[in-house]
């Protein structure tokens, strides 16, 4: 027959309540660990999240998983005027003019390929002047561009810079990869981040 002992029962309770706390604790403090760690690797922009990841940083807009070399405040000290991006917006298609002998060619034809699937409309590619490289391409300039068919001038520029020509032609110059940072400026313009 079992007798009873009530201090070695408390003693029980007390373990189990001591338990429990402890793993409480170590929970609470887990996610405590995971919140902090994801506060780390976020950053906000306005209404907006960007997440870092090991090579980029990436931000989910208008339902659109986007990724981004640099964050926006790297990047809005180079002016787009609002009614340029509305222009980009309301466009059916967009005109891409470059150098063809540009030695920072091979970061442009990557960004045009690029624009063409982050913001979903067809790049029109032209050319400054006639080359062998580029031969099938149409010879442009700026003043060709109009209001229903905008156009993204990259050249080729020691300087990074940001200008309009013409209302309707954005002037992108810098060098290799100043062209990726400008890049990220156009589509912050495009989706209104910036």
């Amino acid at each position: 027959m079992k007798t009873y002992h009530p201090k070695k029962e408390k003693s029980n309770k007390t373990k189990q309540i001591l338990m429990s706390a402890f793993l409480t604790i170590i929970m609470v403090m887990s996610m405590l660990g995971i919140m902090l760690n994801q506060d780390e690797n976020t950053t906000k922009y306005n209404d907006f999240k960007f997440v870092q990841t090991e090579k980029e940083y990436t931000s989910k807009i208008s339902g659109k998983q986007v990724y981004f070399n640099f964050l926006p405040q790297e990047v809005e000290q180079f002016d787009i005027p609002q009614e340029f991006c509305s222009k980009l917006q309301q466009s059916t298609n967009i005109n891409i003019l470059f150098e063809p002998d540009s030695q920072s060619n091979m970061f442009i034809d990557y960004i045009r390929q690029d624009l063409q699937e982050v913001l979903g409309k067809p790049i029109i590619s032209t050319v400054t002047n006639q080359s062998d490289k580029y031969s099938l391409y149409q010879i442009s300039s700026c003043e060709q561009s109009s209001e229903y068919l905008p156009t993204i001038y990259f050249k080729e520029n020691k300087n990074s810079s940001i200008s309009i020509e013409n209302d309707n032609c954005l002037v992108v110059q810098s060098e290799n990869s100043g062209f990726l940072l400008l890049r990220d400026r156009i589509v912050y313009c495009y989706l209104g981040v910036i």
